[in-house]
C-alpha cells in the first residue's frame, strides 16, 4: 500500500474560549474555534475583501488540558493535525456531515510568549 498523508497547518484567532471536558476514562480533551481568513479583490467594486473560515479543532492528550486552561478568546494559534470526517443525525433524522481538525500540538503564535502562555507540543 502506498503511503498517504493527511496533515494540516492553521494560523488562526480563537474566536471563543476554548470548551475543556474529559471522557468517561477521564482523558482531557478541548475543543478549540479557530477563524482563519483569506484576502481577495472584488471583481465587481475593486474593493478588497475578508472571507473567514471557521475551523473546529480537537486537542487530544496532554495538549488538551494545557490548551483549555491557558489559552483564551482572540489569541492566535498554530494547530498542526490532521483532518477527521464524521456525520450525525439532526433532530429531523437528516444525516449532518462534520469535519474536525483533530491534534496532539496547538500553541500560541505570534506575540511574544509570556506567563500563562507558554507553548505545547
Amino acid at each position: 500500500m502506498a503511503q498517504s498523508i493527511n496533515k494540516v497547518i492553521i494560523i488562526g484567532n480563537l474566536g471563543k474560549d476554548p470548551e475543556l471536558r474529559y471522557t468517561p476514562s477521564g482523558k482531557p480533551v478541548t475543543t478549540l474555534s479557530v477563524a482563519t481568513s483569506t484576502r481577495s479583490k472584488n471583481r465587481q467594486t475593486g474593493e478588497w475583501e475578508d472571507t473567514t473560515q471557521w475551523h473546529r479543532v480537537t486537542v487530544l492528550g496532554d495538549a488538551a488540558e494545557w490548551a483549555g486552561q491557558k489559552l483564551t478568546k482572540g489569541r492566535t494559534v498554530y494547530v498542526d493535525g490532521s483532518l477527521k470526517y464524521g456525520s450525525y443525525t439532526n433532530k429531523d433524522g437528516a444525516r449532518i456531515p462534520t469535519v474536525e481538525i483533530a491534534t496532539f500540538q496547538v500553541e500560541p503564535f505570534g506575540a511574544k510568549k509570556g506567563a500563562g502562555q507558554e507553548g505545547f507540543d
